[in-house]
């Protein structure tokens, strides 16, 4: 019987996981959760070249030392090219145009964006013979390839290429962020970064994600302890 290209790749590494990671608060909370319950979790993080990710990737270092687990390996970095994808006056590489605190839901969507994830994502787990990718998404996601349709297809795309199962899972899918924090309270909340418009190592307190923050802590019931350049009024 013929051998499974998979087995060639890696070593199946059974109770781990891959958690995409941005230096947010929602794959951040999902980090410190997978790693109470898995013997190995590896961080991937995936640098496109927008403006924003080395403030998110110092946050998301940040974190994880506060975090002091030893079962999280040494975060991944993947890299795609964005830029070959998107405009260079795209707000995200730019800085002009970003999205403001009161700008509606989905101003800041990067059409494609989860294809661009998982595609490095799913070959390098066939690599290293782990079976399980978990993404934060939460809930209110009505863009295309946030739905669960388009998870399962990737899961059976990885099947065709690898000659086995790669599950994509999303357990905050149908949570709100103030669910989200709510879970996440005993960790180190205000480390993350979640700001597209970051200044020196700050959340802007102007673009819509920081507002976004801000409103899922006071949702929550929580104190917002990050620390915002200008002050944030809702």
């Amino acid at each position: 019987m013929e051998k499974k290209l998979f087995t060639t790749f890696g070593r199946e590494q059974k109770n781990s996981s891959i958690v995409l990671v941005s230096g947010g608060v929602d794959s951040s909370i999902l980090l410190a959760l997978e790693a109470g319950k898995r013997a190995r979790v590896c961080p991937i993080f995936i640098r496109a070249g927008f403006r924003f990710e080395d403030a998110q990737r110092r946050s998301l270092d940040c974190f994880i030392k506060k975090l002091g687990g030893r079962n999280i390996q040494k975060v991944t970095e993947l890299k795609v090219s964005a830029v070959d994808f998107f405009p260079k006056t795209h707000w995200a590489f730019s800085g002009r145009g970003i999205p403001p605190l009161l700008s509606p839901d989905g101003s800041c969507y990067l059409p494609g964006w989860n294809l661009l994830l998982l595609a490095p994502t799913l070959v390098f787990a066939a690599q290293k013979g782990i079976s399980r990718i978990v993404l934060g998404h939460i809930a209110h996601n009505p863009y295309p390839d946030g739905q669960p349709s388009f998870f399962k297809t990737f899961e059976r795309l990885a099947e065709l290429a690898f000659e086995s199962r790669i599950r994509i899972e999303r357990p905050f899918e149908k949570w709100s962020k103030a669910d989200v924090l709510k879970k996440g309270r005993p960790y180190p909340l205000e480390v993350t970064m979640t700001c597209i418009d970051p200044r020196a190592g700050r959340h802007c307190g102007r673009c819509h994600k920081c507002a976004e923050r801000h409103r899922g802590f006071l949702q929550a019931g929580i104190r917002d302890d990050t620390s915002y350049a200008a002050d944030l009024r809702l």
